[in-house]
């Protein structure tokens, strides 16, 4: 019989990520391009929430209930602190995806999230999720997995196998498993200098190899060292979660739903002459060499009409995040660059210009009609969304809500900075879902709270913290060595974080 754990690995944390992924707010615009009615979203829950940051954020910046589930103790404790932190609707278990099914005081869930877990759990374990969305989900509700794929994945498959049975059979089982992963990736590299004859025929592998080298050993351990690492086919992924009455609803992950940014034209018209929706989209990955997916499912789909789909479209709102003149018109999506028609993009650009939220109804009345249909909006809409330029605001009530639970979640956020550098977000009321922001940011915004606003002030107090822990400032790649250095390095920082990051935070409603 299995451990409880199951082959996944449990005495290494897992990393502290943020998955954007996972916010419903988010998904809006991805199923109207889809030609789809989002849900509206009361209950949500993630299994296998890790740290439990997403889950978190998402809770103290919206007003759906959360829930979740993940059997480590360890990132229990840490998600459970974050949401007493908050005092956001969170409830969570450390319960088996099996107990987790079996119980019986659990809501309908309009939304379910696994990030990377199908792949990393056994089959065992997939058949009890499978269980546990065909029992919980309500009709119309979303799915969000992520998981390792097929093609792109395959060359990775005997190399995965080698590490692991390397790390098993050759190294002192004593050793902490991180020093035991770091001592496999450093024989592999070894290997590699000998020039194998598979990495030749794979030569995009050894890439792959060495950028999993500079990867942390929390990450590859949960990557590739648990006992169950299949990467799946988007074709088989679908079969196993028909049994669960889920359909494919549309990609995720920014741009991926957009063939044009990815495909050839000889590609594209290929892929029309494909009816079936599987096949199309299992042959975009081969087009792709996909690793890694994103998706998003549902239980009975409803196509809608083009007056209901405009009828939600103009319903959202949205609003310009960057200031108009330091919006680029160029996309750069793996390698290729392409430009943005300015004749769609500068009237939407220029109506959003004052970075306030619009009512995208009100934004069509500002535009060519004849030129803006529902999906040249749309996709337009996204790309800016995708882009990082644009977000999409929540309702003015959800706001008002959510802004106690923000803050307080911030403000747990930026005091753990204090001493540690592994939390990068914190959480906007406006979006409800995470901003991307460094350690020091968060450090200004603390020096900020504790009314030290002048630049040098703010330098000497990071300064202070990083002298005790024997931090540097790192300038173009490399540590500076003296407390001068450092000062003066921190101070310029400060001067651009309150020029530009911190008028980009107060227009998202983040404080502490």
């Amino acid at each position: 019989m299995d451990d409880w754990y199951e082959g996944y690995v449990t005495d290494i944390d897992y990393i502290r990520g943020y998955y954007e992924e996972i916010n419903p707010v988010r998904m809006k615009l991805f199923f109207l391009a889809a030609g789809l009615i989002p849900p509206k979203i009361i209950n949500a829950c993630e299994l296998g929430f890790g740290q439990g940051v997403s889950l978190n954020i998402f809770a103290a910046g919206s007003d759906v209930n959360w829930f979740g589930t993940d059997f480590n103790p360890t990132q229990m404790s840490h998600a459970h602190d974050l949401a007493q932190a908050s005092g956001a609707k969170v409830q969570l278990f450390e319960d088996s995806f099996e107990k987790f099914a079996d119980r019986q005081d659990l809501p309908n869930f309009d939304f379910i999230a696994l990030h990377g877990i199908w792949t990393w759990v056994s089959a065992k374990n997939q058949q009890e999720i499978l269980r546990f969305i065909d029992q919980n989900l309500s009709p119309g509700g979303v799915v969000y997995i992520s998981y390792n794929t097929l093609p792109g994945c395959a060359p990775m498959l005997p190399v995965r196998e080698w590490m692991t049975r390397f790390e098993r059979t050759e190294l002192p089982q004593g050793q902490p498993l991180t020093t035991r992963i770091e001592n496999t990736m450093a024989y592999l590299d070894k290997m590699l200098a000998t020039q194998p004859g598979y990495f030749d025929a794979n030569p995009s592998l050894a890439m792959r190899v060495k950028d999993n080298q500079g990867k942390a050993g929390d990450y590859l351990a949960h990557e590739y060292f648990n006992r169950h690492w299949m990467p799946v086919s988007f074709a088989n992924m679908a079969e196993s979660l028909s049994a669960a009455k889920l359909s494919f609803a549309c990609s995720a992950s920014n741009f991926e739903g957009i063939e044009s940014l990815f495909v050839t034209p000889e590609q594209g018209n290929l892929l029309m002459q494909i009816h079936d929706p599987i096949l199309r989209e299992a042959s975009m990955d081969f087009f792709k060499n996909q690793q890694f997916r994103r998706d998003y499912w549902v239980k009975g789909p409803q196509k809608r009409t083009p007056k209901q789909l405009t009828a939600h479209l103009d319903a959202i709102r949205v609003q310009l995040l960057r200031p108009k003149d330091e919006i680029d018109f160029t996309l750069n999506i793996i390698g290729n660059t392409s430009s943005l028609q300015k004749h769609i993009y500068e009237p939407i650009i220029g109506a959003l210009a004052d970075q306030q939220p619009h009512f995208v109804g009100a934004l069509r009345q500002k535009l060519d009609q004849k030129t803006f249909n529902n999906a040249t909006l749309i996709q337009a809409l996204l790309i800016l969304h995708n882009k990082g330029d644009l977000i999409i605001v929540q309702s003015d009530t959800t706001i008002e809500k959510a802004r106690g639970t923000s803050q307080a979640l911030n403000g747990k956020i930026i005091a753990m900075a204090h001493h540690q550098n592994d939390l990068t977000h914190l959480v906007s009321p406006l979006t409800g879902g995470g901003v991307g922001i460094d350690r020091i940011h968060m450090l200004f915004i603390a020096a900020r709270d504790a009314n030290i606003n002048t630049p040098a002030k703010m330098a000497d107090y990071i300064w202070d913290i990083f002298e005790k822990e024997g931090t540097r400032y790192v300038k173009e790649g490399k540590p500076l060595e003296t407390a001068q250095e450092n000062r003066e390095a921190l101070k310029n920082a400060a001067q651009e974080f309150q020029k530009i990051m911190l008028p980009a935070l107060e227009r998202l409603h983040i404080s502490t």
